[in-house]
């Protein structure tokens, strides 16, 4: 995996912004007056793996659309979806802790974890496309796009299959049981 070029401020978005959706995550969760979450674990319910799929699919051509518009700065409307999945995940960590449910915890923060990593990949699958859509000068925008978002996406196929697969796997093994004061 290479360098994700991004510039300082972007670097500072992405951690202002995901320490910012952990917090409205915290507050919220306070103020409806959550008490702790229970992690259990189960065999892979199918359901929740398709739909865990198709979100993680969803979320990639939804990153891969906004490559349309050849700006590295159309990559951040993607990227706030995903670092909000990703703040409330470590929400979630975290209210295992009150019933000691350490290994729920961890579980669910190596989630949190799985989706800072699809934040990245996505990224650095739509900055490849549009780093390289400017320099190509075959056919029109639109073929050039498609040309791209295919270079692009299998140059990467391994990792994201790897972290898409991951992701769905654990969110179809646990399910969060919520316990309000």
């Amino acid at each position: 995996m290479k360098k994700l070029n991004m510039s300082k401020q972007g670097w500072g978005f992405a951690v202002i912004f995901f320490i910012l959706a952990a917090y409205y995550t915290f507050t919220r969760a306070h103020f409806a007056g959550w008490k702790s979450v229970k992690v259990t674990f189960h065999f892979l319910d199918g359901t929740v793996l398709l739909s865990s799929l198709v979100s993680m699919v969803t979320l990639l051509l939804f990153y891969i659309i906004c490559t349309l518009l050849p700006s590295r700065r159309i990559v951040i409307i993607p990227t706030i979806f995903t670092l909000l999945l990703a703040g409330q995940e470590l929400a979630l960590s975290y209210y295992t802790l009150p019933v000691g449910d350490i290994l729920g915890g961890l579980v669910v923060f190596v989630g949190t974890i799985l989706l800072v990593w699809i934040a990245y990949l996505y990224a650095q699958v739509s900055f490849a496309v549009i780093d390289t859509i400017k320099d190509a000068d075959e056919g029109n925008y639109f073929s050039r796009w498609i040309r791209r978002v295919k270079i692009s996406v299998v140059k990467e196929w391994r990792a994201l299959i790897v972290a898409i697969i991951l992701y769905a796997l654990l969110n179809a093994s646990i399910v969060m049981t919520l316990t309000l004061k």
